[in-house]
């Protein structure tokens, strides 16, 4: 077994209780949760923030904050008004007349300042896929459009693609967008467009007659080092970018998936691929992992925005990758039936490893304890759940002297 105590928070949607302001004890079920993250308010006030129906509360403290509405998602901002602890962002699913983006006191409970996030004319609220505080702004995600507010929450500025964006990083001169559509957008401070790169291949395409065209292939992840872009897409490729000459220096197949495409192109060749959405198991197929100086890739384990309910096993992946050679080090493979599972680097006895999260049965959780370096399998680990968590989407955290084990079951 692990060497640390798993401490494990059940945060399971089918239970109702309300818990505000209490100490929680090792195996107890909150409900239900959205999002947690281990953080800090201030240099008294540190731990695991959870988002749940009806605000936030920290399980260590007597700190918590009540809203009306289920908390979505939440973002750790400075301490604006200098009362001592830090504020917060809060995304809220609210009524479409209700303002749903909001800033709050944490000290004293009130909002600072508050938006809307509705569709207009459409109805319903756009997806917040990704938020980030940079430089005294929010930076945020909202279906195909990245906005940038101040701290009162006025629209300063946004950039709108025609597909679904749900990844940006920073640069020293701009930013970059990925998403849905296969394109690397390249902006300046102002949002304005200074560069797009198509990085999906040219195949033959189905529909009324036969054609070539770029596929639309989706841009999942990147991870930057120097003025290196490294860019994952969803046929099993890695693209190299210069950030500087904003050129492509090379693209690889990375063998993970090999047949990836190869099982949709019929006999004709002409490829019939349709692209995962939110309701794909398969959304998000390839993820960066970082551990200190390491790289990992992380191969059909998903994402948290994922809405699908299938439990139907899927082969998953978890692989070392050398940025400097383009190669695969080592890697582990097995079946899993959980929507979405984010791993855990911490330690085993004296031994650096990564903890995963694979698969659920009759209300058992098995989690696989990999060696970090050459990802052979150490332990495997079975965990006595309050509820099946096939479906579910599973976190792992390390807090203090054990583990957090977040299972949110919202499909």
């Amino acid at each position: 077994m692990l060497k640390k105590t798993l401490l494990a928070l059940f945060l399971l949607v089918f239970s109702t209780a309300l818990i505000q302001g209490e100490e929680f004890k090792e195996g107890e079920k909150i409900a239900p949760s959205t999002k947690v993250q281990v953080s800090s308010l201030s240099d008294d006030l540190n731990g695991p923030i959870i988002a749940y129906e009806k605000g936030l509360m920290m399980p260590d403290s007597k700190w918590s904050l009540k809203t009306d509405f289920k908390v979505l998602d939440f973002l750790v901002l400075d301490d604006l008004n200098g009362d001592g602890l830090k504020d917060l962002l809060l995304v809220l699913d609210g009524y479409e007349s209700d303002d749903n983006l909001v800033i709050v006191d944490t000290a004293q409970n009130k909002i600072l300042a508050s938006a809307s996030i509705q569709r207009a004319g459409l109805g319903g609220q756009e997806l917040i896929f990704k938020l980030a505080y940079h430089n005294d702004k929010i930076y945020l995600i909202a279906d195909y459009e990245l906005r940038v507010y101040d701290l009162k929450l006025n629209l300063l500025k946004s950039f709108k693609s025609n597909d679904n964006l749900w990844n940006f990083g920073f640069l020293n001169d701009g930013l970059f967008l990925l998403g849905a559509n296969g394109h690397l957008y390249f902006l300046n401070e102002e949002l304005d467009l200074e560069k797009s790169l198509y990085l999906a291949p040219k195949v033959n395409m189905s529909g009324d007659y036969y054609y070539e065209r770029y596929a639309q292939m989706a841009l999942y992840d990147f991870y930057l080092k120097d003025d290196i872009l490294y860019i994952l897409l969803e046929n099993d490729t890695i693209a190299l970018i210069d950030t500087l000459s904003k050129e492509v220096i090379s693209t690889k197949e990375l063998g993970i998936d090999p047949e990836f495409l190869q099982s949709y192109i019929n006999d004709e060749a002409i490829l019939t691929y349709a692209q995962n959405n939110l309701r794909s198991a398969l959304f998000f197929s390839y993820r960066f992992l970082e551990n200190d100086e390491d790289l990992y890739i992380l191969h059909n384990m998903g994402d948290s925005h994922i809405t699908s309910s299938s439990n139907a096993d899927k082969e998953a992946s978890i692989h070392k990758f050398d940025p400097d050679t383009l190669e695969v080090t080592a890697s582990y493979r097995f079946k899993s039936d959980l929507v979405y599972s984010e791993p855990l680097f911490t330690k085993y006895d004296t031994k650096d490893v990564v903890v995963i999260a694979s698969q659920s049965e009759k209300k058992t959780l098995k989690l696989s304890i990999l060696e970090a370096d050459n990802l052979e399998l150490i332990s495997q680990v079975s965990l006595t759940l309050n509820s099946d968590a096939k479906n579910a989407k599973i976190e792992l955290l390390e807090y203090e002297d054990g583990y957090l084990l977040n299972v949110i079951d919202d499909a």
